[in-house]
């Protein structure tokens, strides 16, 4: 698709190209872009699990803040903060995490998405809920297993997103779980200490 649209804007002189021809091949570019970036991103991070050479910079971090961050411009999703807490965290891999589940919801679940970030005891959990069909009761227990894919899905995707999301949560003392929505979809979430 990059490469299409690339080739399309180097064929076409600029003056010729409609404005909004123009504007529709620039956000297939940018679009195709970062889900290659996700992808390298996930593939890199696997590695490094895999070789144990995953690094960390770990920080204080205010959930709230990365979730606005990594919704800004990219994602349609309604936010709920209730709780303000820091966690310890690395915000490149909460980012990492956070798209990983916000791109999941859009490829696999129905809008409304919704976003909170909620205390759950001593951590701070972010829920990342859509309202599809969910995920089939016979795939849950391999959910988390790096490429994995229910055989149910019409959607392409690496299998990786949500191994690398428990990986990451769990390298940083947190957890990633899935539960069916109390009125359908899906709900994932990421739970880290608060300190």
């Amino acid at each position: 698709m990059i490469g299409g649209a690339a080739e399309t804007l180097e064929r076409v002189d600029a003056d010729d190209l409609d404005p909004d021809a123009m504007a529709e091949l620039t956000d297939a570019m940018i679009r195709q872009a970062r889900i290659l970036d996700g992808l390298t991103t996930d593939l890199l991070t696997t590695a490094q699990v895999r070789h144990g050479t995953l690094t960390l910079q770990v920080r204080d971090v205010r959930p709230a803040d990365v979730v606005v961050a990594v919704l800004a411009g990219r994602y349609d999703a309604g936010v709920d903060v209730t709780d303000q807490r820091m966690v310890r965290a690395d915000p490149l891999r909460l980012e990492q995490m956070l798209s990983n589940l916000l791109s999941n919801a859009r490829k696999y679940g129905r809008p409304p998405i919704d976003v909170r970030v909620r205390p759950a005891g001593p951590c701070v959990a972010i829920d990342v809920a859509d309202h599809g069909a969910g995920v089939p009761e016979e795939f849950r227990d391999r959910l988390y297993r790096e490429f994995a894919r229910a055989d149910t899905n019409t959607v392409t995707g690496t299998g990786l997103g949500l191994h690398v999301v428990r990986t990451l949560a769990e390298a940083q003392g947190g957890t990633a779980t899935y539960a069916p929505g109390p009125d359908g979809g899906a709900v994932f979430t990421i739970e880290l200490p608060a300190v």
